[in-house]
């Protein structure tokens, strides 16, 4: 996404779907001569969906030349310590607020987990619902914040700014939008 080739990761996303799919009607069921597994079927299932993508990228990057200039094993440099102490200033919060929100909604099934299976399937409902909503703005601020990083990177504070208020605008937006439907259709 960084250089700008988004459908590759998307066309990988959509190989791991499908093999999660694939692996967890096998592995929960027990279909195709896989074992039937139940739920720790589908925990196989992603896991093995999660390293077949991460093989795939990483056999997309060696092989496309856009990745030749970045690519890790080509040769080795020392580490610049003030640099890296500036992107875990700038990455921390970020990654601490992802590992707050999957924390929360983790720590909630294992708390509603007690209640029985109508419960369950009551919260997993509501999960996958929140997370659809979530993942709308979630894209969004990705694709901002790799613009503005392109446009920081240029040079181009104004188009960064231009940039990143779009995109803060069109969240908004979409929030704004998305608030109704899902107060309107909460029960």
């Amino acid at each position: 996404s960084s250089v700008n080739l988004t459908k590759p990761p998307m066309w990988v996303a959509f190989v791991g779907l499908a093999c999660n799919g694939v692996l967890n009607a096998g592995l929960i069921f027990g279909l195709w001569g896989l074992p039937a597994m139940g739920g720790a079927g589908c925990g196989w299932a992603t896991g093995i969906s999660s390293w077949i993508m991460l093989a795939l990228l990483l056999a997309y990057m060696h092989r496309a030349p856009a990745f030749k200039p970045y690519w890790l094993f080509h040769r080795f440099s020392r580490i610049d310590l003030s640099l890296q102490a500036r992107l875990i200033r700038l990455g921390a919060p970020i990654g601490l607020a992802h590992f707050a929100e999957v924390a929360t909604f983790a720590g909630v099934a294992l708390f509603v987990a007690r209640f029985g299976a109508l419960d369950i399937a009551a919260h997993q409902m509501a999960l996958n619902f929140s997370a659809m909503v979530f993942m709308l703005p979630l894209g969004i601020s990705t694709a901002v914040s790799i613009r503005v990083g392109q446009s920081l990177g240029a040079q181009a504070v104004a188009e960064a700014r231009y940039r990143a208020w779009t995109g803060v605008m069109l969240a908004t937006t979409l929030a704004g939008l998305l608030a109704p439907v899902v107060y309107a259709a909460r029960y």
